[in-house]
């Protein structure tokens, strides 16, 4: 099982969760993708990279 979520290679479940984490505790994203707490949940920002 692998997908490619803003160009990052995910290669399994547990990997997907580790980053979804770490982007949260460090403020940083997951390739184009950008998770933040709201209300208890977790929303995902899709950021503008530019050309």
């Amino acid at each position: 099982m692998s997908f490619r979520p803003g160009a990052v290679r995910i290669r399994s479940f547990h990997a997907l969760l580790k980053a979804t984490a770490d982007a949260m505790e460090n403020g940083t994203s997951i390739g184009y993708w950008k998770p933040r707490a709201v209300a208890g949940e977790v929303q995902w920002d899709v950021l503008d990279l530019g050309p």
